[in-house]
């Protein structure tokens, strides 16, 4: 029986310009990113458990990129270092790799998210022991082309679709003279990732930040000008303090785990892939995937689909070869897909159904690629 090559059988690209409020995440006094992700539209999973756990992984690596001339002090790393010891169980250590500055003539991009990917690394691809991923990029939103960034962008961390990279702009610390607290801003936002005000429900209310105007989650950091007065945001407040612990007991969501930098998500018949502005939907066993390919992949197609921001690549594809029944098990793939308990899958499943599929070559070394584009919905 002839097969046919299908490493891009069902290659299927989207970009897709979603809403602030669905799409990403930040602290609230930031222009232009004054919306957050409803806390709601997060529970469908437990991406925090895999940092504050060891059942996923017992060790935690840390890349931090930095800019040429935004580079963080080492009081903001060691207060980093500190913080993960501190709620971070994982036995197998935690490791903080700072990279060679980038250089400034490398720093230009459309978004933070498309700097990130091509200088992203990853773990050492030969870890035996399966690691927890967070990504840092210090950068200077000077150097990113767009009108959004003509001004300074507050830190932020976009909690969809890759729940593991913060972005910290510089020019927006320098601007607001907020230099000595580099440390604290950065634990805020790692305070996102790890959960804190989306993975629990507080009372009947849902809410992107803690309401405690003394605590390290609160959704402005007040500065207080007169050199007398202690500042008041250094600690997290208690009951964020007891939210952090309640997660390390809670039951790890068996369905994520880390290969490399890829954050995975399994479900029936299909993985979930992300990245920073990039999900992959794989067909097929996991450990065909080499992280390496699948990173190489998405600079490419956030770069050329996705380069603005607020959008996402979304590509399914499978690097198995498949025989002509084994394409049935692609399309039930899609058919469970759509109805994926994230909106940007069922979004985006939903709109490659409707695009008729072309007819594959023949010849097994071509092969037609479907490519389809959905915007402005």
């Amino acid at each position: 029986m002839k097969h046919i090559p299908t490493r891009w059988v069902f290659h299927y690209t989207i970009a897709a310009i979603l809403s602030l409020a669905a799409l990403c995440t930040g602290c609230a006094s930031q222009p232009n990113l004054s919306k957050n992700i409803e806390p709601k539209t997060l529970s469908f999973w437990k991406p925090h458990t895999l940092y504050l756990q060891s059942a996923s992984a017992d060790t935690l690596y840390v890349e931090i990129d930095a800019v040429q001339g935004s580079e963080p002090k080492d009081e903001t790393i060691e207060t980093l270092r500190q913080y993960l010891l501190q709620y971070c169980d994982k036995p197998g250590g935690i490791q903080i790799v700072r990279s060679a500055p980038i250089p400034l003539q490398d720093a230009q991009a459309t978004r933070p998210e498309l700097l990130a990917l091509r200088h992203m690394d990853g773990p050492p691809a030969k870890n035996d022991a399966p690691a927890a991923y967070l990504y840092v990029l210090f950068y200077d939103s000077s150097e990113l082309l767009g009108e959004r960034y003509r001004q300074a962008v507050n830190p932020h961390a976009k909690l969809l679709p890759y729940p593991a990279a913060i972005y910290m702009d510089s020019r927006y610390i320098k601007k607001h003279n907020l230099t000595k607290y580099e440390g604290q801003l950065l634990l805020h936002e790692v305070g996102h990732i790890f959960g804190l005000t989306w993975g629990q429900k507080r009372g009947r209310d849902w809410y992107s930040h803690c309401q405690s105007k003394v605590c390290l989650m609160y959704e402005t950091y007040r500065v207080n000008a007169l050199p007398f007065r202690k500042d008041q945001q250094k600690l997290f407040c208690d009951l964020c303090k007891a939210d952090l612990r309640q997660a390390r007991q809670d039951q790890p969501d068996p369905r994520l785990r880390f290969i490399g930098p890829l954050m995975v998500r399994s479900e029936k018949d299909y993985h979930v892939i992300s990245l920073p502005a990039f999900i992959k939907l794989h067909v097929g066993p996991l450990d065909s995937i080499d992280f390496y390919d699948v990173l190489e992949e998405a600079r490419n197609e956030v770069q050329r689909l996705a380069a603005q921001p607020d959008t996402v690549a979304v590509i399914m594809g499978t690097d198995q070869t498949a025989n002509t029944n084994q394409m049935a098990l692609l399309r039930q793939a899609m058919e469970k897909a759509k109805n994926d308990p994230y909106h940007t899958v069922r979004l985006g499943v939903n709109a490659i159904k409707q695009q008729p599929m072309r007819q594959f070559n023949r010849n097994p070394n071509q092969e037609k690629i479907v490519s389809n584009w959905w915007r402005n919905r």
